[in-house]
């Protein structure tokens, strides 16, 4: 019987040292994506998004933990066997100055994913890259220039050209507009969400940015210091964030107010301390920064509580908000 999901993450965890010091930047988290929608991460800086996208794509390698890609676990697949799935798992980075070669022209750089993965001759392979590159918004003589000679949003569209052309079914965004102005952003959105309705693949969007989640998502996973602390659809998130966390994050957005009446001025009493906690002490993260802290969250593990069939959250004290 075939999987409804396109991907389940199981239990993944990855950590990294620096100064002979261990940091648990990706902690015991698992969701699944379904196939055709868009599944975003939010969370600040330094909480573990950009690392969970690269453990799905196996740019890093996990500690623990299984990835199911289309009913494969790809944690521990041979490089030979993963190689035949690396064509339908593909990214647009965050930098798109830094993500494409200057030494060659945007023609090659689409072509060279394009030839590797579908055999093709030179016609159908120069076809194919005029398709790609007006699928992006772009002209066919922009396929002889170089990138120094495009605009930052200019340069996202080809990343975007790039990262399609093996027909992928899933595509990581990591924080794909942050490094562009607003009017470019919203365009950027645009024509993510047009390329997803004609090619049908799944989004993994990872961003800080509340306001373009928003635009983008079905679902959303809430993390913070390696952990999803509450996972739901974009409207359960918005309407009725149920972690401490996430109302602190919807609170902090000037431009995007839930319903008034779900927050507490309670809330707000506790001054907000980022300083992260030893990976050996059980407790939940966001114990210092919680008015509705209690004992029993001193020894927590990072279960996530159903609240509805699609409805998830870490925190126990969830009611006192509903």
């Amino acid at each position: 019987m075939e999987s409804r999901y396109l991907l389940e993450v199981k239990n993944i965890s990855k950590k990294f040292t620096s100064n002979g010091r261990s940091v648990k930047a990706v902690d015991n988290i698992s969701f699944e994506v379904y196939k055709g929608e868009t599944f975003a991460i939010v969370g600040e800086s330094g909480c573990g998004k950009s690392t969970t996208g690269r453990l799905i794509l196996r740019l890093i390698d996990s500690d623990s933990g299984k990835i199911y890609f289309k009913g494969k676990n790809i944690v521990n697949m041979s490089k030979k066997d993963f190689r035949k799935i690396r064509p339908s798992m593909q990214i647009v980075f965050q930098d798109p100055y830094a993500s494409l070669n200057p030494r060659m022209t945007v023609g090659k750089l689409i072509a060279e994913p394009v030839k590797i993965n579908k055999k093709l001759d030179k016609l159908a392979v120069k076809q194919e890259c005029e398709r790609l590159i007006q699928s992006v918004g772009l002209e066919i003589n922009d396929l002889k220039k170089y990138p120094h000679e495009f605009s930052g949003g200019q340069r996202q569209r080809i990343g975007i050209a790039r990262a399609i052309a093996t027909k992928p079914d899933l595509v990581v965004c990591d924080e794909p507009v942050s490094a562009l102005d607003l009017l470019v952003q919203a365009q950027m959105l645009n024509l993510l969400k047009n390329i997803q309705k004609e090619f049908q693949f799944s989004y993994i969007f990872i961003s800080h940015n509340l306001s373009v989640v928003k635009h983008m998502s079905d679902r959303i996973a809430v993390m913070y210091f390696g952990q999803i602390v509450e996972i739901g659809k974009t409207q359960e998130i918005f309407e009725t964030p149920l972690h401490p966390y996430t109302r602190l994050l919807l609170n902090s957005a000037l431009n995007i107010k839930p319903n008034n009446d779900i927050y507490n001025e309670n809330e707000n009493v506790i001054e907000y301390n980022n300083d992260r906690f030893s990976d050996d002490i059980n407790c939940c993260k966001y114990i210092n920064n919680c008015a509705y802290a209690t004992e029993e969250c001193l020894n927590l593990n990072n279960n996530l509580y159903k609240v509805s069939d699609t409805h998830y959250v870490s925190c126990r004290q969830y009611s006192s908000f509903k």
